[in-house]
C-alpha cells in the first residue's frame, strides 16, 4: 500500500531495512570472531558490507532523490548500482559456499570482494565506464536483463554447494539460508520484467529482496545469538570432539606402557596419572601433594630436585623410594620435565620401577 501511495518512501525504507541486516551481520561475525574459527561465516559478514554500502548508493540514487543531479529523471544510475550490489552478493554467496566445502583463510576472498567492490563503484560513478543498464526509451537494456540471469545462476550455484556440503553446517541455518537464496532468485527473475521503475513488478521484486535478508537476518543473527554453540562454534565443537578422542586414545597408549606418567601443578597437587598402583584409587592420588607418596627419607632430595627443574626449567633424573601396590615403598627411576608455559601443569614425571635392578645390584654387591 505504502508503495502506491509513496514509492520514494517505500522504496528507501526496504533499501535501508536490508543495509541494516546486511551490516547487522557484519557486526554480529566481527564482535565474535575470537571465540569460533568460522572463517566463512566471517568472510560473509565482511562481504556484505560492501554489499549494504553499494545498497545505499543505488537508494541516494534512485529515480527522484536528488542526491546525485543526472539521477532526477533517469533511472540509469540506481540501476548500475543495483546490479553491482547484486552481483558482489551472488559472488560472495558463491564463495562462502565454497568455504563451508572446503574451509580456507577470509582474509584473500574479503580483500578481492573489497577491491571488487570498489572497482564496481568507481567504473559506476565517477567514471561512468560501467554498461548502460536502463534506457528512457526502451527500459531494461539487454546488459541488465543478463546480468539479472547471471546473478540468479550464482545463487543456484551457491544452493547446490551448500545442498553437497550440508554435513559440514547446522541443518535449520542451511535450510534458513537456502531459502534466502530461493527468495532472491524470485527477486531477480522479477527484476527482469518491469519497464517502469516505480511499477508493480518493481516493488515486488524489492518486497522479495526484503523478505529474503530476513532470512538471513534469522540464519545468522537470531540464530547466531540465541545458538552460538551451534551456529558459529560448529567448527570447534568438531574440534573439541576430535580432542575427545585423540585424548582416549592417548590414555589407552599410556595405560600399556609400563612406566608410570603423571603430572604436578605448581602447588605439588597431582593433576593425571596414567596407571593407579594396585591398592590405591584415583580419588586418593588426584589433587594429594606428590611428596606425600615419596619415602620419608627421600623427601628433602625429592623437593630438591622438583625446585631446580621449576626454577631452571632444564630435565632432571633421580632414583627413589616411592610409593608401590599395596601400601609397599618401590624403588622407581623419575624423570622429570618442566612445562614452563602451563600454568595448570607445571611438571612432568616418568616414573619406571626399577626394584629387580636394585635387587640385582645388592646381591651382585653381596656377592662380592
Amino acid at each position: 500500500v505504502l508503495g502506491r501511495i509513496n514509492y520514494l518512501l517505500f522504496h528507501c525504507l526496504v533499501e535501508m531495512l536490508s543495509v541494516a541486516v546486511a551490516w547487522a551481520i557484519f557486526m554480529l561475525v566481527w564482535n565474535t570472531r575470537h571465540f569460533g574459527k568460522n572463517d566463512a561465516l566471517l568472510f560473509l559478514g565482511m562481504a556484505f558490507i560492501f554489499v549494504g554500502f553499494i545498497d545505499i548508493l543505488h537508494t541516494l540514487s534512485y529515480k527522484g532523490m536528488g542526491v546525485f543531479e543526472a539521477t532526477i529523471d533517469d533511472p540509469d544510475l540506481a540501476t548500475q548500482f543495483w546490479i553491482a550490489a547484486r552481483y558482489i552478493q551472488s559472488l560472495s554467496l558463491i564463495i562462502y559456499a565454497l568455504m563451508v566445502a572446503h574451509p580456507i583463510g577470509c582474509k584473500l576472498p574479503a580483500v578481492a570482494v573489497a577491491f571488487l567492490s570498489f572497482l564496481l563503484t568507481a567504473l559506476i560513478f565517477p567514471l561512468n565506464l560501467f554498461p548502460r543498464c536502463y534506457d528512457p526509451v526502451q527500459g531494461l537494456t539487454g546488459f541488465k536483463i543478463t546480468s539479472e540471469y547471471i546473478i540468479t545462476f550464482g545463487f543456484i550455484t551457491a544452493i547446490l554447494i551448500l545442498h553437497f556440503c550440508r554435513s559440514r553446517q547446522d541443518p535449520k541455518t542451511r535450510v534458513l539460508i537456502t531459502t534466502a537464496l530461493g527468495i532472491t532468485i524470485l527477486s531477480e527473475l522479477a527484476f527482469t520484467l518491469y519497464h517502469e521503475v516505480y511499477g508493480i513488478t518493481n516493488q515486488t521484486g524489492h518486497i522479495l529482496k526484503l523478505v529474503s535478508f530476513f532470512f538471513i537476518y534469522r540464519a545468522l543473527i537470531v540464530e547466531g545469538v540465541n545458538r552460538p554453540f551451534d551456529v558459529l562454534f560448529k567448527d570447534l565443537g568438531c574440534s573439541q570432539r576430535a580432542l575427545q578422542i585423540s585424548e582416549g586414545r592417548m590414555r589407552s597408549l599410556l595405560a600399556c606402557t609400563p612406566d608410570i606418567i603423571f603430572t604436578i601443578d605448581c602447588n605439588r597437587a597431582i593433576r593425571f596419572i596414567s596407571r593407579i598402583p594396585e591398592g590405591l584409587t584415583e580419588d586418593k592420588i588426584i589433587g594429594k601433594d606428590v611428596l606425600s607418596f615419596v619415602h620419608p627419607d627421600h623427601r628433602g632430595h625429592a623437593l630438591q630436585q622438583i625446585n631446580t627443574v621449576v626454577e631452571t626449567g632444564e630435565p632432571a633424573k633421580q632414583e627413589t623410594l616411592a610409593a608401590g601396590p599395596n601400601n609397599t615403598f618401590i624403588w622407581y627411576e623419575a624423570r622429570l620435565l618442566a612445562f614452563p608455559e602451563c600454568q595448570d601443569e607445571q611438571i612432568l614425571f616418568v616414573a619406571r620401577d626399577i626394584s629387580d635392578q636394585k635387587k640385582n645390584e645388592e646381591a651382585i654387591l653381596r656377592s662380592d
